[in-house]
């Protein structure tokens, strides 16, 4: 059980935020690999970016496929009263950020 709490260890070091504590180990996993994450990828990877970049081009579509992206998670936040911390700027960038990337993998590789 050493492993799971030093990685957790190292993520509150990281994110400052002392929210993750010792389910890191479960939670980010679950998170990654569960079939919400599945349903998103296909929803906006899949079936938006594809519907977009017929009228805006690649770059634009996936600028607002990512935004959308970003944005589905703001009601997730404020239920559990995480919207009024300084750290959603940065969730929400790195979202966004996270869309671009795998809206370009998907580019780049041709499939989800």
């Amino acid at each position: 059980m050493a492993p799971p709490r030093r990685a957790a260890g190292v993520l509150d070091r990281v994110i400052g935020d002392r929210m993750i504590g010792g389910a890191a180990a479960m939670v980010v996993p679950f998170s990654v690999l569960s079939p919400a994450a599945l349903v998103e990828e296909v929803y906006f990877r899949g079936f938006l970016l594809n519907k977009l970049r017929q009228t805006a081009g690649f770059w634009r579509a996936n600028l607002v496929s990512s935004a959308l992206f970003g944005l589905i998670h703001v009601p997730g936040w404020i239920t559990l009263g995480r919207f009024a911390t300084p750290f959603v700027a940065v969730d929400l960038v790195s979202l966004v950020v996270l869309g671009m990337l795998l809206g370009w993998a998907m580019r780049l590789t041709g499939s989800l």
